[in-house]
């Protein structure tokens, strides 16, 4: 494991030593970290968060009969108490998170190819 933050000079080259070593056979070349000032890597151009139900995660390792880790989906907020998919009847709404923040539910999203790796082993 490595930690490093992008805006400095040994961040950066701390995560790509990491990644040189740690995929070396499958790397064509030196990994580089890249930023862009002001730039989002998500999946909408919009400034969202993303929210996992947990009942949902549990019905769907229901229906493939295997463990799916719920890091996987690189959520930013995990709800558990809902009803399984729940949240799709939720679209529109505003709700609350803690005392000071409110965030409105503006679409189901579909996540990016990172959500078929293993977080955990990388497979």
């Amino acid at each position: 494991m490595v930690r490093g933050a992008l805006d400095s000079g040994a961040g950066p080259a701390a995560i790509e030593g990491f990644f040189k070593d740690y995929c070396a056979e499958e790397l064509n070349g030196a990994p580089k970290v890249l930023t862009v000032a002001g730039h989002s890597f998500s999946d909408l151009n919009r400034k969202v968060v993303s929210i996992i139900n947990l009942e949902s995660l549990r019905a769907l390792e229901a229906a493939v009969g295997t463990r799916v880790d719920p890091l996987r989906f690189r959520a930013n907020f995990y709800i558990n108490g809902w009803p399984a998919w729940h949240e799709f009847a939720l679209m529109g709404r505003t709700m609350s998170v803690g005392r000071v923040a409110q965030i409105k539910l503006v679409k189901r999203i579909v996540r990016c190819a990172a959500t078929n790796v293993d977080p955990r082993t990388g497979a």
